[in-house]
């Protein structure tokens, strides 16, 4: 496929999110989930980089990896659904702020990934179960990402004792 074709597939995309008539397809789901992995996998080795306590470091790596590891297993669906592999987002920048103010967004990004999986798997239970159970093993994995992630928000708060 080539460049010209991704580029206008992508913006084919894009733009029939906005058409009310539209309801996701299954292959825009599980895209959507990849992107949302690499996405994960990109922000905590990032911050694991940029925070101060090793403990966390090797939490946030922990946890990358373990996102990473989801990610051979989306591009397999990806590419049996006749897709093509979404790039990898760009690295976010570099947060503001202290790991407390990190982990809190973290929380709140996993949060809303958490919410986006339950309607993915909603939508593809009733064509596909078995990309339905994926996602659910995903969206069981993050449920505990996020608690790991609200410990080390506690652990961090800079008003605790």
């Amino acid at each position: 496929m080539s460049i010209s074709q991704m580029m206008s597939g992508g913006w084919r995309r894009f733009l029939t999110r906005f058409d009310a008539n539209h309801s996701p397809t299954l292959i825009e789901d599980v895209s959507d989930a990849y992107r949302a992995e690499l996405d994960l996998v990109a922000r905590c080795t990032q911050h694991a980089h940029w925070v101060h306590y090793p403990q966390f470091r090797v939490e946030l790596l922990r946890i990358a990896a373990e996102v990473q590891a989801h990610l051979p297993w989306l591009q397999g669906q990806i590419l049996a659904l006749d897709g093509y592999l979404p790039s990898s987002p760009p690295l976010p920048p570099m947060p503001e702020g202290n790991s407390w103010e990190c982990f809190r967004r973290d929380v709140e990004e996993v949060r809303r990934s958490c919410g986006h999986l339950l309607e993915w798997i909603h939508r593809t239970e009733r064509e596909t179960p078995e990309i339905a159970a994926g996602l659910q093993r995903i969206r069981k994995d993050k449920l505990r990402h996020r608690e790991e992630f609200r410990e080390m928000l506690m652990k961090s708060d800079p008003y605790s004792n």
